[in-house]
């Protein structure tokens, strides 16, 4: 039949666990290769459905009743211990080596984590443009914990309520199981509607992982009910079957498609069979193989826990330890580290604190107000260090100082320098001046990154940067590369005397976009463009976004409409191996130069159009690219935010040569 509740330590589910946390650590370490073991997560979900359902319905079946607090105190106490030592450990070496970025978000992260909230901090940043493209975050595997919290503090009272309400044992488990599988259903249907509509943050979304946990917890309740009686022959049979096809399941490539419910339903399924027809009997293992995987199995599952807590952040920052990209020896070193902090953790913080009799760990409000205090303490800690480590940000740009009070703007000589048109500019020295006047300014590295540019301006309606007054009228239109220079193009509209419209969503390119969340956007922008308000239009997008033809259309449809056009040349695009490099060697950005051929290799589909329409293109790459090289900082200011957006402090910097360019081009028609 059924394996009925445990009420001790199944070797299977050990090994379950060692399968599910190596499956995840391979996956992390060599991604491409181990490309969907990150499913061993979703075992540990319908693991965790299965023992704490069996833990509470064995406490409903002896007592009658079901105690909250003492349920709770032993999640503390099983929890607790072991991710505040990692959490407490991985901020301190963030705040001894990590980049100013780092510093900044790991005071959120130690928050979510230490409160339980990881996957909603994930889920709100995977849905925020502005941090979407942040560098992965030390601690960002609490997620999955998170959710297991989640499921620990809500499921319990579900529970309560139904035993308040039915009180008779056999009763009671007839309705968990109905709620049970009503819970997966919807949970089930909510994973494929989140997966139908792309939406991002759905994998860390606790609703859309509800599923899993309540089949291991429907597993639980059928064993409590003895039902389906199998014959040991058969229940063995099932059993290794369903291991030899979850075993499988973590060498198919692509799961990460439809994740959290398509592709990895066989894997979720097949972990419930594996408990549901497993034993906890040790002569299973009847040779010498067969008994060295389960004693080295039941190993690593006791210690699981504690090496999903420490292989990630061991991962992450090594490189920022070492200043090197990991090899495949620094990735076997870094594996063993893990599995050495894996057994002090165990040995000496899992273990003491869980077996204790010690009066005060059987307290409830001692054990739940030192976890409190220690939490708020470990993140009021860390928040200070971070404030106090943190270099000031650096001044915002003033354009007033880089407008020549002896020349303007509009001079019909033209004064060149490296390339670039500087009518009317003064000769300073931040970011971009710096290159281009050849200041000596260096040294003022690492500069904190700035925020991506996200603001008011995000959103259908416009907003109007500039001269306010001016009866000159600019729109400027783009996805998140124009927003980046959103700042920038305000100082722009000073200098020249322009009122800017300013129309910038992320991830919206002008024209063909008809998503929902463009689609509006587009033909509201559109709308204004063709009603005649306009002197000029600008706009600037990611190049590789899109097609020419798009463009074309585009840009012909507004020229032929009577407004003049102009597009941004797109700025380069760094790649993984050069934001790892910048991560790594942020103090030294010189050690990560890369050159034109690297920067500009996609093809700027925006620019392509503009050129055989003849429109003017506002190009900048020779403050990116100069003397063969690809700096990533400039002028002691930090070149680039991420993979491919601005830092915003070096886009402010772009602005007096943005405004010589287009007073250059003579792009507005003056009576």
């Amino acid at each position: 039949m059924l394996a009925p509740p445990a009420k001790s330590i199944r070797v299977d589910i050990q090994l379950l666990r060692a399968a599910a946390v190596l499956s995840v650590v391979a996956f992390h370490f060599w991604p491409s290769r181990f490309a969907s073991g990150f499913v061993g997560v979703n075992v540990f979900f319908v693991i965790s459905g299965y023992l704490i359902t069996a833990l509470i319905v064995r406490e409903i079946e002896s007592t009658g009743k079901l105690n909250l607090v003492k349920f709770w105190m032993r999640r503390i106490r099983r929890i607790f211990p072991a991710s505040s030592v990692v959490i407490t450990a991985t901020a301190g070496v963030v705040m001894w080596i990590g980049t100013p970025e780092m510093v900044s978000s790991i005071v959120r992260h130690v928050f979510a984590s230490a409160f339980s909230g990881e996957n909603i901090l994930l889920a709100f940043d995977q849905s925020d443009y502005s941090r979407a493209n942040e560098a992965p975050s030390s601690l960002q595997h609490f997620w999955s914990l998170a959710v297991e919290e989640q499921f620990y503090a809500v499921w319990p009272l579900v529970v309560l309520v139904v035993v308040v309400v039915v009180r008779q044992f056999s009763q009671i488990v007839r309705a968990l199981t109905a709620v049970i599988v009503s819970i997966v259903i919807a949970s089930a249907a909510f994973a494929i509607l989140l997966a139908s509509v792309n939406e991002p943050s759905g994998y860390y979304n606790p609703l859309a992982h509800a599923w899993q946990l309540g089949l291991g917890a429907f597993v639980a309740i059928l064993g409590s009910r003895g039902t389906y009686r199998l014959s040991a022959g058969v229940a063995t049979v099932i059993n290794r079957v369903a291991w030899v096809l979850l075993l499988a399941t973590f060498a198919i490539p692509n799961l990460e498609a439809d994740v959290p419910i398509w592709r990895v339903a066989p894997a979720v399924i097949l972990t419930a069979i594996v408990i549901a027809t497993g034993n906890r009997r040790a002569a299973t293992a009847t040779n010498v193989v067969a008994r060295t995987v389960r004693d080295v199995g039941h190993w690593v599952g006791d210690r699981s826990f504690s090496l999903y807590l420490w292989h990630w952040p061991i991962l992450i920052l090594a490189p920022n330890v070492l200043k090197v990209e990991l090899t495949a020896i620094h990735k076997i070193a870094a594996i063993a580290l893990a599995f050495l902090l894996s057994e002090i953790s165990f040995r000496f913080v899992e273990t003491p604190v869980r077996i204790s009799r010690w009066p005060s760990l059987q307290n409830p409000f001692f054990i739940s107000s030192f976890a409190f205090v220690t939490s708020a303490g470990l993140v009021a800690s860390v928040m200070v260090i971070a404030v106090a480590i943190t270099p000031p940000p650096p001044a915002p740009f003033d354009p007033s100082t880089a407008s020549d009070p002896q020349s303007s703007f509009f001079d019909d000589t033209r004064v060149m320098r490296k390339g670039l048109d500087v009518t009317g500019i003064a000769r300073y020295c931040d970011g971009a001046g710096s290159w281009l006047y050849d200041c000596d300014n260096e040294t003022d590295l690492p500069t904190p990154l700035s925020p991506h540019a996200i603001d008011a301006c995000e959103r259908i309606n416009p907003c109007e940067i500039g001269n306010a007054a001016s009866p000159i009228t600019v729109a400027f239109v783009g996805d998140s590369h124009a927003t980046q220079l959103k700042n920038g193009m305000d100082m722009v509209g000073q200098l020249l005397d322009w009122r800017i419209v300013s129309f910038t969503k992320s991830s919206c390119h002008l024209g063909e976009d008809t998503s929902p969340d463009c689609g509006e956007r587009n033909a509201m922008v559109m709308e204004r463009v063709f009603s005649g308000e306009f002197d000029l239009v600008i706009t600037a997008q990611r190049g590789e976004d899109s097609t020419d033809t798009n463009y074309w259309n585009v840009f012909n449809s507004i020229i032929t409409s009577g407004t003049p056009v102009a597009t941004f040349r797109d700025n380069p695009e760094l790649g993984e191996a050069m934001v790892s490099c910048s991560r790594i060697n942020f103090s030294d950005p010189n050690a990560c130069l890369f050159v034109p051929s690297v920067a500009f290799r996609n093809d700027d589909h925006a620019v392509n159009a503009a050129t055989s329409l003849g429109m003017h293109v506002i190009d900048l790459s020779p403050v990116f690219c100069h003397d063969n090289v690809c700096p990533l900082a400039i002028g002691g200011v930090n070149v680039y935010q991420n993979n491919h957006h601005l830092n915003r402090v070096f886009a402010d910097t772009l602005a007096p040569l943005i405004a010589a360019d287009l007073a250059g081009a003579r792009l507005i028609r003056t009576e």
